[in-house]
């Protein structure tokens, strides 16, 4: 098969286990929002942010290496599954003395505290099991997967925040229930009782696979900063209130993620797979091109009915909201930017490389968040993570070179940066009467810097039929 069919095939697979999960963040809002205050939501949010932060801590990363190792032909693949359920297990180990050190302190929020360790623990399980499947190539399975997570957490969040309007239990409980759900079906479908082989545990194999998956876990906590950290700078700068809007206004780049979640699972198989590729190059550089094109084409589009879409979606309380969404939209951006050039460390078995260009944008980040959140309120949030994620793009576009040479088109690039910068500045400053012209105006001129681009791909797609 062609690897640019490829490519798109697995995408299209992912698509099918990632689309609705990653669209039900979005479509989901709403329910948040009419069901919890702003100060519950907030805090809601910032629990499931502290257990993304603690899950490679407590699991010591080791679902990234089951894909991985999964995926070399020298592995046999009951090895890779026990000796990642081998790491899994200590970890669930110190999850139960977490929660029991946590039940024993006298807290007011120690329930929640102890859900937390129990939702990492299952999205630890969870995450080993998807990956493993995606690894050994039932892609189908891994997308079946998705979906069943995707439903089973919408179907109990509207059980326990609508019918039994239980508020923050309620959320975390859907998550826990959601991740057990999904790694039972994981377990009969793969048959893990008969793939599970105590014969095969090996030291040597958990090290390597330790080795790999170790330099990743500062890299998660970089990226979490980068992400994430901005919860807890809020919420010491501006309150409960704030974090409730900022939660919101998080969730709608997550349309960004969807695709760019969906196209990574895909895109490291394709990049694994075409490493040794005389032609990488050009392979590499055609994708990242396509992706950036794709990405800036959407986020231009999506200019046009923020504003509106956020007003009618949430109730009263969140709809000023809406502002601040255009800088983690760019933060968004750039982020899978990074993440692309990510894969190369990945690829190369080179993960201390991923660590070492994340930590600068962290410190970036953090850096400005104490310094524009008390001055210019939630959109230094927005601004900071994005001047973040862009200065852990820029250096691994540098770095990475030695691994692939990968070609930017830059006067495209800029120009479709510099138009959604001017979408920026009409949302803020363009009369209403102007604005949504002045929106679609700036739109019709990004399609018109990308018209090459998008007749081949019209092209290519009237050819294939």
């Amino acid at each position: 098969m062609n690897k640019y069919k490829k490519l798109l095939s697995n995408s299209l697979v992912f698509t099918i286990g990632n689309l609705g999960s990653k669209l039900l963040v979005f479509l989901l809002v709403p329910l948040y929002t009419y069901a919890m205050t702003p100060q519950e939501y907030g805090m809601a949010d910032l629990y499931q942010t502290t257990a993304s932060l603690l899950l490679p801590l407590i699991t010591m990363n080791v679902f990234d290496a089951t894909l991985r190792f999964a995926m070399e032909k020298s592995m046999t693949k009951e090895s890779v599954l026990t000796n990642s359920l081998v790491v899994w297990c200590f970890s669930a180990v110190f999850s139960c003395f977490g929660m029991i050190f946590v039940y024993a302190l006298n807290l007011s929020n120690k329930w929640y505290l102890a859900l937390l360790f129990i939702i990492i623990l299952f999205q630890g399980g969870q995450s080993i099991l998807s990956q493993y499947a995606r690894g050994i190539g039932k892609s189908k399975l891994f997308a079946v997967g998705g979906v069943i997570l995707t439903f089973l957490t919408g179907a109990l969040n509207i059980f326990f925040l609508v019918f039994l309007h239980a508020g923050i239990t309620g959320y975390l409980m859907s998550l826990v229930l959601a991740n057990l759900g999904t790694i039972l079906f994981f377990a009969g479908t793969l048959s893990i009782w008969q793939a599970i082989n105590f014969k095969v545990i090996d030291k040597e194999m958990i090290w390597q696979m330790l080795y790999y998956a170790l330099p990743l876990i500062p890299n998660a906590i970089m990226w979490w900063s980068l992400n994430a950290s901005n919860r807890y700078f809020v919420l010491f700068f501006l309150g409960a209130g704030a974090n409730g809007l900022l939660a919101v206004a998080t969730k709608i780049p997550s349309i960004i993620s969807i695709f760019n979640t969906i196209f990574t699972q895909a895109w490291q198989i394709s990049a694994i797979e075409e490493y040794n590729s005389h032609q990488k190059s050009k392979y590499y550089s055609d994708v990242f091109h396509y992706l950036a094109t794709f990405l800036l084409l959407g986020t231009s589009a999506f200019m046009i009915v923020l504003k509106p879409v956020v007003e009618k979606v949430v109730s009263s309380d969140y709809a000023s909201s809406w502002q601040y969404v255009p800088f983690f939209m760019l933060a968004m951006l750039f982020s899978s930017f990074s993440g692309f050039f990510g894969t190369n460390y990945i690829v190369a078995k080179q993960t201390k490389g991923v660590f070492m260009t994340s930590i600068y944008g962290a410190i970036v980040c953090v850096l400005l968040q104490v310094v524009l959140l008390p001055t210019i309120g939630l959109n230094g949030a927005g601004l900071a993570s994005m001047l973040g994620f862009l200065t852990t793009f820029l250096l691994r576009v540098k770095d990475t070179q030695k691994f692939v040479a990968i070609q930017i088109k830059w006067r495209i690039f800029i120009s479709n940066l510099l138009i959604v910068l001017a979408q920026i500045l009409c949302l803020f400053y363009l009369p209403s009467e102007f604005l949504y012209f002045g929106l679609a105006l700036l739109f019709c001129g990004m399609l018109v810097v990308n018209q090459r681009t998008i007749l081949y791909i019209i092209m290519a797609l009237k050819n294939k039929k």
